[in-house]
């Protein structure tokens, strides 16, 4: 404080450009500076000056002033206060309680800092911005300070805070704060599950924060670009997707404020799978199908998305991969009695089967004239698909003779 208010004194009130350019550089010298703290000594904290610390750790970072430059000023001395806990402290010594306060202290620091970003270009701006990015590139330092058995703790620590606060809609800060402490954490797909247990909670309660809950696990889910998530998050991705449109009960009017949040997130499931595991997706959309009792709204809802995955599934992968079990489904759907089952059925079949994209030609067929083009595309397939045919043209047959009329 006494050097900056050197700063302020040396410099004329009438030249504020040369004050903010003074005082920037100020500032980053005390970042250079905080910085050697990392290649100081370790020496490990006794438990009654880390019991000291966090108590004035709590004092800086959850009493907030009607000064905003003393919040500003406490604020920054409690970041630094994490850094040598961080260098200085035992693991050991850490509680419960003292990773849900670190972590809620740094949380409340973070979007501190984002609320001092402005948009207009200048030193003030980018000096803020650099701030910002430092502030939130410190969570990886503190959560490799924590154990990762405290993992429950941490995940429920920062998901409480954008609970209690209110905080889901900043996309920003709980996109980024999730996305790492789901990296360091590494189970993935139990966080998944869990931020889904949170959106359903919240569904009943307020649906503004269960549908930006949802909208952060999208995020994620678009960014850690999962190549596969386990059959269970997978079933009640479909099981909400259902309720969302079918509510079987006045409990379950809740689920429809997540619908468009769920279809997204299973969008980012087709859009990152492979092959194997797109495959095993729409099977499992078609088998829900099958095997419930859904409202025509439904299985047009599922349609879509069924289709939104045999599209993708019919481009990247060849023709002898083709899963048996799906292709069987589709005849099922195509005989069924239901005019919309048809349809589905009939969708996913063409587009598992349209290599070539001649899909709209067949959807909206021209009225035959002679020597007219169709603009139809053909190919030859290797020798190997006798085989593939064969046993498609065998499970047709038997699909049709089982079927009851």
């Amino acid at each position: 404080m006494e050097a900056n208010k050197l700063v302020i004194e040396a410099v004329q009130p009438d030249d504020p450009k040369k004050y903010f350019i003074l005082n920037i550089d100020h500032e980053l010298a005390k970042d250079k500076r905080d910085s050697t703290l990392e290649h100081t000594d370790r020496s490990k904290l006794s438990y009654e000056k880390f019991s000291k610390y966090m108590d004035r750790f709590n004092e800086l970072c959850f009493i907030t002033t009607r000064d905003v430059h003393m919040t500003h000023e406490n604020r920054i001395e409690g970041l630094k206060i994490i850094r040598r806990i961080i260098h200085k402290a035992s693991p050991s010594n850490l509680s419960n309680i003292h990773i849900i306060h670190i972590l809620w202290g740094y949380l409340t620091c973070l979007h501190h800092f984002q609320t001092r970003l402005i948009l207009k270009s200048g030193p003030i701006s980018w000096f803020r911005q650099r701030k910002f990015k430092k502030v939130a590139k410190f969570l990886d330092s503190i959560l490799n300070f924590f154990p990762k058995e405290y993992f429950f703790i941490i995940l429920s620590s920062v998901l409480t805070f954008f609970k209690v606060g209110k905080l889901w809609e900043n996309e920003e800060i709980s996109y980024l704060a999730l996305s790492k402490t789901l990296l360091f954490i590494g189970n993935i797909e139990d966080s998944f599950m869990f931020l889904i247990q949170a959106a359903e909670e919240w569904a009943g309660k307020d649906a503004i924060q269960a549908r930006d809950i949802i909208e952060v696990l999208f995020e994620m889910m678009d960014f850690l670009k999962c190549k596969s998530l386990p059959k269970d998050v997978i079933l009640k991705f479909i099981t909400i997707f259902q309720l969302s449109i079918d509510p079987d009960c006045e409990d379950n009017v809740k689920y429809i404020h997540l619908n468009h949040g769920i279809q997204t997130c299973i969008g980012a499931c087709i859009k990152h799978f492979s092959n194997k595991e797109t495959a095993k997706l729409l099977y499992t959309i078609l088998n829900h199908v099958h095997t419930q009792d859904l409202s025509e709204d439904a299985i047009i809802a599922f349609a879509s998305l069924a289709e939104n995955a045999a599209s993708r599934l019919m481009y990247n992968s060849p023709m002898k991969t083709r899963p048996i079990p799906i292709i069987t489904l589709c005849f099922k759907f195509i005989k069924s009695k239901s005019f919309f089952e048809c349809m589905l059925g009939l969708v996913v079949y063409q587009n598992l089967w349209d290599r070539y994209k001649n899909k709209p030609y067949f959807t909206t067929p021209r009225i035959f004239q002679s020597e007219e083009n169709f603009n139809l595309t053909f190919a030859l397939y290797a020798r190997e698909s006798g085989q593939f045919f064969k046993s498609i043209r065998n499970r047709f047959q038997e699909c049709f003779l089982s079927i009851n009329f």
